[in-house]
């Protein structure tokens, strides 16, 4: 009976310490905030800073042998305007260095247009809220015009005295280099104006880096669909211009004519 009595007092004893701990616990756990109630930003998904180099590989599979060209994208300084921002997008076409063009993003409160000159009319490459089902029109529907866009950026400029002041003067289309090669359009989007935030998803690109939670935009182009993955912190990491039903029946992932991926290293993000 003493021995009894004795276990069921011990129990007991080691109980109350389990309690007293798991309390202890509760009261130190930090609270578990529900990812859902954080709603992404554009800047989360296309940052933009003085400085900010990204390098894309794209291969076009519409010639023979296929086309491998490497880029380099680099962030200028940007002008602020009423809550809304001004970055010029410099390229570079690594094959040929003097191969040299300046486009511009343009950031409001709600969207990303990019402009392929100062004075040309903008295209919208994102819009929030950043959730699947979100559509908007590439063109269109902007909320400044080409000709303050050009005019705000060289009045910003010439007040900060710097050397960029030609460059924005003379970057009126794409410019040739001493051989003649025309840098082209230089962001991948193309064809029906019609944009669409399909899938939120993980995605490894072939050089085994793995993003996590990008967003995956779609729109069509002719029998044919396009795709532009954007991570988090990155940017454009991925894109497909031209997939085919047969690709993407292939486990799901579509290929195309042409295929761009980024380039900065090895890592899992």
């Amino acid at each position: 009976m003493k021995k009894r009595l004795y276990v069921q007092i011990i129990s007991l004893f080691l109980m109350a310490i389990v309690l007293g701990l798991w309390g202890c616990e509760k009261k130190m756990s930090a609270p578990i905030i529900n990812s859902s109630e954080y709603t992404p930003t554009i800047e989360d998904y296309f940052p933009l800073s003085a400085g900010k180099t990204i390098k894309i590989v794209s291969t076009n599979t519409g010639y023979e042998p296929n086309i491998i060209i490497r880029e380099q994208f680099e962030c200028g300084e940007g002008v602020d305007l009423e809550n809304q921002s001004i970055y010029p997008w410099i390229h570079t076409n690594l094959a040929y260095p003097s191969v040299v063009d300046t486009s511009y993003f343009y950031l409001t409160e709600s969207a990303l247009y990019f402009y392929e000159t100062a004075d040309s009319d903008p295209e919208k490459i994102l819009e929030e809220p950043i959730e699947v089902g979100k559509t908007w029109q590439r063109f269109g529907s902007y909320t400044a015009g080409a000709d303050n866009l050009y005019n705000n950026i060289l009045d910003s400029l010439l007040s900060k005295e710097t050397g960029d002041v030609e460059l924005i003067q003379e970057d009126k289309g794409n410019l040739p280099d001493d051989n003649g090669f025309f840098s082209g359009k230089i962001y991948p989007t193309s064809g029906s104006g019609l944009m669409t935030i399909v899938a939120i998803e993980n995605i490894q690109l072939e050089n085994g880096n793995l993003y996590r939670d990008c967003i995956k935009v779609q729109n069509e182009r002719g029998d044919n669909t396009n795709y532009y993955w954007y991570a988090k912190n990155y940017g454009l990491i991925k894109y497909i211009i031209g997939a085919t039903t047969e690709s993407l029946a292939l486990d799901n992932i579509p290929d195309g004519i042409i295929v761009g991926e980024y380039d900065n290293g090895s890592n899992i993000f």
